[in-house]
């Protein structure tokens, strides 16, 4: 049997996408967002399988029309699943009975076939011609890939609970899993693209640029797989003590009913600017607001409305505003200078180098090496 090139690319993209869902299920931290990430994966890998007899060398002149509705109605469930995976990674998402509905578009989709079940063989192939005339195999509505605008929708929705996530760690911790949200981001982005330039490809009918989105579809998944082999770390997932807490158990502060006034507002100020400076928490590297709260025995709403209306700051930027202090007493003095740039980001309490560079920066315009420089100088 002789196989075209786009039935190899096609087969080669299956294998890698059962290859990296079986790293993802017997990775050691195995995080519940990998579940659907695995999923959304050989679910590719089915699609990718299932197109293989389009590119065949000698393709069927009339090919089943069950396969090719099916794989339509398959390729709804991407999108869904992708937002599952976001969901699941920033936390605060529970699957739920109504959470289905998310599926409704592909059940539809997919329950057009059930006629073809119960009608003759002379009914069927009318019911066929009528749906290929009318290229229901494509979309549920008539000349309309719904797909496409389904995978925009979607990656919104990513997009804002990533973006939401951003604002709970700035809020409530002291550090943040950057690489991770970036991952989160930049695959949910590229999946976008490929997905579209897909669907569009469907819609045209052109099979020259389907053969050119299965390559990058190959290409994507060959990416994933070496990325989980060299950097295995960005599918550990987002740490919990930053992820959002369940809507249940998500406090909802709300300022106008707060209890302080201006003057009880200043006061928890000044505590909180005494405690920082005598004990110096912001050298531990993962503290978070819930710590100060039960340190100060203040509640955590409470500290978050004096950060937001008092000092003007959230959590994130008022601990590391303490740590550029001290970096910069560090930088400065003489008797640290064996110690390199990123031992002190380190030492006062950052846990990379390009955070504490970027943090830096910001606020004294210049980098953690230019600032000791020019106090040798």
């Amino acid at each position: 049997m002789v196989f075209s090139g786009a039935q190899l690319l096609c087969f080669f993209g299956a294998m890698q996408a059962l290859q990296l869902v079986v790293v993802l299920l017997l990775k050691p931290q195995k995080p519940r967002a990998n579940r659907w990430f695995a999923a959304t994966l050989l679910l590719i890998g089915l699609l990718l399988a299932v197109a293989a007899p389009r590119f065949a060398v000698h393709p069927a002149v009339h090919p089943p029309y069950l396969w090719m509705h099916l794989w339509s109605s398959l390729s709804l469930l991407v999108s869904p699943l992708i937002y599952f995976y976001v969901r699941a990674s920033v936390g605060a998402f529970r699957f739920q009975p109504w959470t289905a509905l998310h599926f409704l578009p592909a059940a539809a989709h997919l329950s057009l076939l059930l006629p073809l079940l119960v009608l003759d063989e002379t009914a069927r192939g009318e019911t066929i011609s009528f749906y290929v005339e009318r290229q229901l195999y494509r979309s549920i509505v008539p000349g309309l890939r719904v797909g496409a605008g389904l995978v925009v929708v979607y990656w919104l929705g990513c997009f804002w609970w990533v973006r939401r996530l951003e604002r709970h760690i700035h809020a409530d911790a002291s550090y943040s899993d950057q690489r991770q949200l970036n991952w989160l981001k930049w695959f949910t982005a590229l999946l976008v693209v490929l997905l579209v330039c897909l669907a569009s490809a469907r819609l045209a009918a052109d099979a020259h640029v389907e053969v050119f989105g299965l390559a990058a579809f190959t290409l994507f998944l060959l990416v994933l797989n070496i990325s989980a082999m060299v950097r295995p770390e960005l599918f550990h997932g987002i740490s919990a003590e930053l992820q959002l807490p369940p809507p249940a158990d998500e406090p909802a502060p709300k300022y106008e009913n707060s209890p302080l006034d201006q003057d009880q507002k200043q006061a928890l100020a000044q505590k909180l600017r005494a405690w920082f400076e005598t004990e110096k928490p912001f050298l531990n590297d993962d503290l978070t607001l819930n710590q100060v709260s039960l340190a100060l025995k203040v509640p955590r709403n409470l500290l978050s409305q004096v950060l937001n209306e008092t000092e003007n700051k959230s959590f994130y930027d008022y601990v590391n505003d303490y740590r550029i202090d001290a970096a910069k007493h560090l930088l400065e003095s003489p008797d640290q200078d064996h110690i390199s740039v990123d031992g002190i980001a380190i030492e006062v309490g950052f846990r990379s180098r390009s955070v504490f560079y970027t943090a830096f920066k910001k606020r004294t315009a210049s980098t953690p090496g230019a600032w000791r420089k020019n106090r040798q100088n």
